[in-house]
């Protein structure tokens, strides 16, 4: 559906989305390969359309693959676009 329509942001993040929920409920290589394509996706998704709530998302699951630096600098930016909020991204 994307590549028919790649302005469709919510289908990139929906589907960034069912691999972060796979990728909690695998183990070993399959829960590294699902939530690397969610965090892909999730850039993709912010590479078109920057977002506070997509910034968050990303930053959680670099977090979950270990990836510490880019999870704080995913979350920091989700601060910036939303300060309002700022304290929700760094629970």
């Amino acid at each position: 559906a994307y590549t028919l329509d790649p302005s469709q942001m919510v289908i990139l993040e929906n589907m960034a989305r069912a691999y972060s929920e796979k990728g909690e409920i695998s183990k070993g290589e399959e829960r590294t390969a699902a939530l690397t394509k969610a965090a892909e996706l999730y850039g993709k998704s912010l590479e078109a359309q920057p977002s506070a709530p997509v910034y968050n998302n990303r930053g959680l699951v670099l977090a979950k693959l270990g990836d510490i630096e880019g999870a704080k600098a995913a979350l920091k930016s989700a601060a910036q676009l939303d300060p309002g909020n700022a304290g929700m991204y760094y629970y």
